[in-house]
């Protein structure tokens, strides 16, 4: 048994290595226009206008910068509960705010309150139309490329992994779901994202998580001139253009042609005000235009794309989908050649995903081929109809299950995740390449 496990270790760290070599940064990687030739993400993101790509030296500033107005909040005001102190500083008018609120706090969402100028709230309402129609399309793309894909950008993958989400313990996984569910079907209510509101107000708490796991991030020595501050302005903007301009991408690429570029404009100033709740600067916001936002989006990719282990090992706890027992819940195979399908195999080489056996890949290509035509139909002015209302139905039950969900940080971060010889480990999923393929 003792040679068995040392050989079958040996052969998944060369397979790790193996992966990671494929997606090794090259050294011209000093500019987004330097990579713009790299295949790698190629199926994440459409090639934006070239005058619009992100200069280095805004990325690299982007890269320590995070959030000075809530982080500031946060330190002044000493909070350790932020979620409850959230709900107590928006549940209403902020007069009324009971004796002992957070002061600093209070202001800053008083701020926050102060809709801009710019937000058109018919706009916002079609926008989240727009997610309602294509549910099952942009639930898959969230699911596949923005979670799953997003992970082969170590540096987010590190911050997620040292906060326990995805694997802390065998209720994670589905916990973590379940708040990105919660979360979103928050903020496409009608009118929940108007100040106070349930989606408004789940937006200002996860800009308050955020800025508490730097807090404690920092607390326990992160190191920022070298390691970049966590959960920083660059990471925040690909986030939220992972959860726009990605979700039209996926939709596009199931059925090319059903979204018009109204439908597609509608839904990315629904993001650009979501990221303005969550803290994104003007400068890094690009939800202005379908122009700019692909730009950035590849701007994005080129300076954070880069698979490694906490990636590796985040795909597969997210792709494993394990149930409360603590068993997976089967259809890894399928799942992970559905994922193909969406980012690459050379991303998905990267993150270790296995290989598909000919039972996987049609299992996956029955699937989405049902998907792509699930998405045509909801397109339709009649047959999408009914499509509509059931998505409405099934968003107004999740929105309904979490009305107080409080986002909670459920494992103290630690900068271990983050040490520099960490990035040697092996991958975790890798092992399972030549057992799927078997």
């Amino acid at each position: 048994d003792g040679r068995f496990r040392r050989e079958r270790g040996a052969c998944v760290q060369m397979a790790a290595l193996f992966a990671r070599s494929r997606l090794k940064r090259p050294s011209d990687w000093s500019t987004p226009q330097a990579a713009r030739s790299r295949p790698d993400w190629a199926l994440l993101a459409h090639p934006g206008r070239a005058d619009f790509l992100l200069p280095a030296a805004m990325l690299e500033r982007g890269r320590q910068q995070a959030d000075p107005v809530f982080d500031r909040a946060l330190e002044a005001d000493d909070l350790d509960d932020t979620s409850d102190a959230v709900y107590r500083a928006s549940r209403g008018q902020l007069e009324k705010i009971e004796p002992g609120a957070p002061t600093e706090l209070s202001q800053a969402i008083a701020e926050l309150a102060q809709t801009p100028a710019w937000v058109d709230w018919a706009q916002i309402a079609r926008g989240q139309q727009v997610f309602v129609r294509y549910l099952p399309a942009a639930v898959s793309t969230l699911y596949y490329v923005s979670l799953v894909g997003g992970f082969s950008a170590e540096r987010i993958a590190r911050v997620v992994s040292s906060t326990g989400y995805l694997g802390g313990g065998r209720c994670d996984v589905l916990a973590r779901i379940a708040e990105t569910a919660a979360f979103v079907a928050l903020v496409t209510q009608p009118e929940s994202l108007h100040p106070h509101q349930p989606g408004w107000t789940a937006a200002v708490r996860v800009r308050l998580l955020h800025a508490r796991v730097r807090r404690r991030l920092y607390e326990r020595g992160w190191d920022a001139p070298i390691n970049d501050v966590p959960i920083n302005m660059v990471q925040i903007a690909a986030t939220q253009l992972a959860f726009s301009l990605s979700i039209l991408t996926g939709i596009e690429r199931l059925a090319p042609g059903v979204l018009k570029e109204s439908a597609q404009e509608d839904y990315l100033h629904l993001w650009r005000f979501i990221g303005y709740l969550l803290g994104v600067s003007d400068e890094h916001n690009a939800c202005t235009s379908m122009g700019v936002a692909r730009s950035h989006l590849e701007s994005y990719l080129a300076d954070l794309i880069q698979p490694g282990p906490h990636g590796c090992q985040l795909a597969q706890s997210i792709l494993s989908l394990r149930l409360p027992s603590g068993q997976p819940s089967g259809g890894l195979g399928k799942r992970a050649c559905l994922c193909r399908k969406f980012i690459g195999d050379a991303l998905s080489d990267g993150l270790g995903l296995p290989t598909p056996t000919r039972r996987d890949v049609l299992l996956a290509s029955v699937e989405w081929t049902i998907l792509a035509a699930y998405t045509r139909v909801c397109a339709l002015p009649i047959a999408g109809c009914p499509l509509l209302l059931l998505h409405a139905w099934l968003l107004r039950q999740v929105a309904a299950s979490s009305s107080r969900f409080t986002f909670p940080l459920r494992r103290q971060p630690h900068p271990m995740h983050f040490a520099a010889q960490q990035s040697d480990s092996m991958c975790p999923l890798a092992g399972l390449r030549g057992s799927a393929a078997g």
